[in-house]
C-alpha cells in the first residue's frame, strides 16, 4: 500500500478519475495496481461502479458495477469493495446483484442542475432575405445552465452579421442522450450590402431615397439532439429557424454541430 500523504503529493491537486491518468500516476508510485470508482447518482438509486488495474500490464482485475438505495447502503458496502481488492470476487457476486453486462457505467445526462459552455459552427441557408441564396458560415458561443428537464443560457453569434438572443429548450433525456425543443428570443444585427433604396414621393413629386433597416428582433425556433459521450463534454447537433423583423424580412434555417463542457 502507498501513502495517502505520497498519492496526494504526487496528484498535486490533479483531477485524475480516468483509469490511464490512474495508471500513470501509478508508474509514478511504483503501485502493483490501481483503483478507480465512478458515483453516479439517478432518480431512485446510486450506481457504484469500481475498476481494479494491474499498472505493468495496463489490464483490469475487476470491473464491478453494483446498484444501492442510498448513501448509508453504498458506505455499509465499502468494507466488500476492499476485500474484493483481494480476492478478486465482484461485489456484486457477493451481495447477489446481477454482474452488468456493460463494461462502463454509459454517462447520462444530469439530475442536477451545471453549468455549460461551448462552442458551434455550421451552416445558414437563407428562405427570404439576405441577399442571396447562398450559405453563410456561422460561429457560435453558448452559455447556459442545464437542469434536468430543461435547459436555458444565451448564444452570441456570427449569422451573416451578428446575433445574440437568449434561449430556452425542454429536453427529454434518454441515458445519454437527450432530444430537444425550444425556443429563443433576441437581437440581429444582419449584414446587407444593398441599404439604401429609392420611392417616388407623389406630393414632391421626386425619387427620395431611404435607408432600409437591416437590424431587428428575432425570433427562433430549435430543435435537435444533445449526445452526451463522457462525463465531461456534450455533442449537440441543432436546426433552427428563424425570423427577424428587419426591413428585408430575414428568414434562414441554421445548421450548426457544437462541443460544449
Amino acid at each position: 500500500l502507498i501513502s495517502e500523504i505520497d498519492i496526494f503529493e504526487s496528484l498535486n491537486d490533479t483531477l485524475c478519475a480516468e483509469t490511464a491518468c490512474a495508471v500513470h500516476f501509478g508508474h509514478q508510485l511504483s503501485a502493483d495496481v490501481v483503483a478507480t470508482a465512478i458515483i453516479e447518482q439517478l432518480e431512485e438509486t446510486i450506481e457504484f461502479q469500481y475498476r481494479l488495474t494491474e499498472v505493468e500490464a495496463d489490464s483490469d482485475l475487476i470491473v464491478d458495477h453494483f446498484s444501492v438505495r442510498n448513501l448509508e447502503e453504498l458506505e455499509s458496502l465499502l468494507p466488500e469493495v476492499a476485500e474484493s481488492f483481494i480476492t478478486r470476487i465482484p461485489v456484486s457476486e457477493m451481495i447477489g446483484q446481477q454482474p452488468s453486462t456493460e463494461n462502463e457505467i454509459k454517462p447520462s445526462f444530469p439530475q442536477r442542475s451545471r453549468w455549460l459552455l461551448g462552442l458551434a459552427f455550421g451552416l445558414l441557408k437563407p428562405k427570404h432575405g439576405y441577399q442571396n441564396d447562398q450559405s453563410h458560415l456561422i460561429v457560435n458561443v453558448r452559455l447556459g445552465a442545464e437542469f434536468k428537464k430543461f435547459e436555458a443560457g444565451i448564444l452570441v453569434g456570427s449569422h451573416n452579421g451578428v446575433a445574440v438572443n437568449a434561449f430556452t429548450n425542454l429536453l427529454a433525456p434518454i441515458k445519454f442522450i437527450a432530444p430537444y425543443l425550444g425556443v429563443a428570443a433576441g437581437y440581429h444585427w444582419v449584414v446587407h450590402a444593398d441599404s439604401e433604396e429609392y420611392f417616388y414621393n407623389a406630393k414632391r413629386q421626386e425619387w427620395l431615397k431611404r435607408n432600409k433597416r437591416a437590424e431587428g428582433l428575432e425570433l427562433i425556433l430549435n430543435t435537435g439532439i444533445k449526445f452526451r459521450p463522457s462525463r465531461h463534454a456534450q455533442l449537440q447537433a441543432n436546426m433552427a429557424y428563424s425570423y427577424t423583423f428587419n426591413d428585408y424580412m430575414d428568414q434562414a434555417v441554421c445548421l450548426t454541430l457544437g462541443l460544449y463542457f
